[in-house]
């Protein structure tokens, strides 16, 4: 990689190449550094960076092939984040997001099939739903969304299966269904 990194956030892009955004440098610092992986060049390369160094986001891809970064926090102490930030691979390039409902960090997301993103888990926050069309994210779910990096996994029709992480009490197998 162009620059070292830790907890940071990776994602493939449509054409195979892999986004590598964020995270914390081997002197603590969280940065706003961003680079591409072409598998097929075996070579990294820096692009823009991130508008807000961040770690422990989440990112999720957009059907329209775009990324968004969401979340995280600025210093490994730190509060959670409620800024987001699109990638576009066609600039290679971040643009500013809408807010997330509440600030997180440590949780997962998951690009939907209508253009939205769904932001699951950080403790004792609830999951949120982005509508980048309207620039606006709304609450969804209750307690049962309350957990640290949940998987998420899309099934037909839009919904996403919620599953596993881990609470204040350790690794949980509870398991919740999100219905669009």
């Amino acid at each position: 990689m162009v620059t070292a990194r830790r907890p940071y956030g990776v994602i493939a892009l449509p054409d195979g190449r892999l986004l590598i955004a964020g995270g914390t440098t081997s002197g603590k610092a969280v940065t706003t550094a961003a680079e591409i992986y072409d598998p097929s060049l075996e070579r990294f390369e820096s692009v823009s960076a991130l508008a807000t160094p961040r770690e422990k986001h989440a990112s999720a891809r957009l059907p329209d092939g775009r990324v968004l970064i969401l979340g995280g926090n600025r210093d490994p102490d730190g509060d959670g984040l409620n800024s987001t930030e699109i990638f576009d691979p066609s600039a290679d390039g971040f643009l500013a997001g809408p807010d997330l409902f509440q600030g997180r960090y440590k949780f997962s997301a998951l690009g939907l099939s209508d253009g939205s993103a769904l932001a699951v888990g950080g403790a004792r926050f609830l999951a949120e739903r982005l509508d980048l069309g309207l620039l606006r994210s709304l609450p969804v779910g209750g307690e049962e969304a309350m957990r640290f990096f949940p998987a998420l996994t899309p099934l037909a029709g839009g919904q996403v299966l919620i599953s596993g992480g881990y609470t204040a009490g350790g690794s949980t197998a509870s398991v919740w269904r999100f219905v669009p």
